[in-house]
């Protein structure tokens, strides 16, 4: 079915494939004619199209919705150092649909980040956190943390995203641990760790586009969601010690840092302060390999809005910031 990964389009390929649309928007030239935005993907990364006749914009735009399986014929050429499909023809796949060819999913073997994860929590000194752990990573909770993106586009948005991200997190908080031992507790820290994003088990659907379900919409994402997650565990274990309950619910609702990025309340525990900026740093540099990786050549990468600047890609280029 696929003849052509993402990964391996290079400019002047000629296109004739099977793509997920991951995203797509209308737009107009100077002169005023439509042309739709696409993003295009599959399970090796994905791509920027672009429809530029107006009239098959116009019945694309009618006729496809996020998460549909199209064929596309066209050429990839290269725009601001990044690749772009120019697509000259669409069709749409109704049925015999292998959805795990669309789905990216973590370079990392998830059987390696599985045993890194006991690995962690065996390392654990602190009996009661150690035992929660182990009790909460079990049954269906474990395999939807295995498999579970940890965002739609942002950082780690595939699937084990989530996993490959939490050890991330836990491993720089570990470090962090180790040059503050007088004043971070880290069972503690490494806990909130693995556990901070474990609402992500329920934010998304695992498929195409991974669209957020609608209760995760409705109640206030994965921050909310993971503080119930615990709340449904800690009722299972009526001997947790409640000082250890309160400080991974804080942890969790204040990981995102400050209200005005989600955060229900700003970290107030220096293990919330820590884990919110190992979180951050986790996502960032993500954020930043995504765009160096799909930046074709040297010199400066295209501007990234999230990130709000260009990257230097580290070789030739001169002067082209200016």
């Amino acid at each position: 079915m696929i003849k052509q990964w993402v990964s391996e389009l290079k400019e002047g390929t000629a296109v004739n494939n099977w793509f997920a649309v991951i995203g797509f928007s209308p737009a107009n030239t100077k002169s005023g004619d439509l042309y739709l935005r696409l993003r295009l993907g599959d399970r090796t990364g994905t791509v920027e199209a672009r429809v530029w006749d107006s009239t098959l914009a116009k019945q694309m735009q009618a006729q496809l919705n996020e998460g549909n399986i199209v064929g596309v014929k066209g050429v990839v050429t290269e725009y601001n150092g990044e690749l772009q499909v120019n697509v000259e023809k669409c069709v749409q796949r109704l049925d015999g649909i292998d959805l795990t060819l669309f789905l990216p999913s973590s370079p990392r073997a998830a059987e390696d980040m599985l045993a890194e994860l006991r690995e962690l929590i065996n390392d654990i000194d602190d009996d009661p956190l150690r035992s929660f752990l182990e009790t909460l990573f079990t049954g269906d909770l474990l395999a939807k943390y295995v498999q579970a993106p940890a965002a739609k586009k942002i950082h780690h948005a595939y699937l084990g995203g989530l996993l490959e991200h939490s050890l991330e997190v836990a491993g720089l908080c570990r470090h962090v641990a180790r040059l503050y031992p007088e004043t971070i507790n880290p069972s503690l820290l490494i806990a909130g760790a693995l556990i901070h994003d474990i609402g992500k088990t329920e934010e998304y659907a695992f498929t195409v586009g991974f669209p957020q379900l609608d209760r995760a919409l409705l109640v206030g994402g994965h921050i909310v969601l993971g503080r119930d997650i615990l709340r449904t565990a800690f009722q299972a274990m009526p001997d947790f010690p409640q000082q250890y309950a309160m400080a991974l619910e804080h942890m969790i609702l204040s990981h995102h840092g400050i209200r005005e990025w989600g955060a229900v309340e700003e970290p107030r525990t220096i293990e919330a302060i820590a884990l919110h900026h190992a979180d951050l740093t986790s996502g960032k540099i993500a954020q930043a390999q995504n765009i160096l990786q799909a930046h074709q050549g040297g010199g400066w990468t295209a501007y990234d809005r999230m990130l709000q600047r260009r990257l230097w890609s580290g070789e030739s280029g001169e002067g082209e910031e200016a």
